[in-house]
């Protein structure tokens, strides 16, 4: 097997398990958590996904091209982004189950879900280049076949996520129920976001 397709393949592995990082799980469970549907679920978590790929794959291309990484400095900050970005997120999730009315509030578009995985993906890009040191040796197509694969992993792992996610979240049909879910899954992200930070 030419060794592209391993590097491929095995990248689509990496990337799978590399969703379910702590943090990627919180932002995405936010987002379903607001509208626990499954289609909405696996909405969300596709945009995230693609947000994080598209980050990855263009700051991935920008730096090896440039021949350069990111600032050891740069990565701590975008990851304390990410941590405040969700502090913010699992408290407005708190404040939407501490509420007496329905929790259920719409949001406005997948904006929110595509931000959240664009950085995430940014945040990431300085471990994704370490760790793909062999690559950037390879040149700009053998680090995009990898970022390429990497992402097609984190896509349908997210993807799979979400369906499950929003199976669970769809079982909490009384409004107490939900919000019970909801106020769990709000603490639970925002102490994700503080161990970022």
């Amino acid at each position: 097997m030419d060794s592209s397709l391993v590097w491929f393949f095995s990248a689509i592995a990496i990337g799978a398990l590399h969703a379910f990082e702590g943090d990627h799980l919180a932002a995405v469970s936010a987002f379903v958590a607001r509208r626990p549907h499954w289609r909405n679920a696996m909405r969300f978590g596709g945009l995230w996904a693609l947000g994080h790929a598209a980050s990855l794959l263009v700051f991935a291309a920008v730096l090896v091209g440039l021949k350069t990484t990111f600032l050891p400095t740069t990565e701590a900050w975008f990851e304390r982004v990410v941590g405040l970005v969700l502090v913010g997120l699992g408290t407005s999730l708190l404040f939407r189950a501490v509420r007496v009315r329905d929790s259920y509030v719409h949001t406005h578009s997948g904006r929110a879900p595509l931000l959240m995985g664009l950085l995430h993906g940014l945040a990431g890009t300085a471990g994704f280049l370490t760790q793909a040191v062999a690559f950037q040796q390879k040149g700009l197509g053998a680090v995009t076949c990898v970022a390429l694969g990497f992402s097609i992993g984190v896509l349908v792992a997210m993807a799979g996520y979400s369906l499950v996610l929003g199976r669970v979240f769809s079982l909490g049909t009384s409004p107490g129920v939900l919000r019970a879910i909801q106020g769990l899954s709000g603490a639970l992200i925002v102490v994700v976001g503080i161990t970022r930070m």
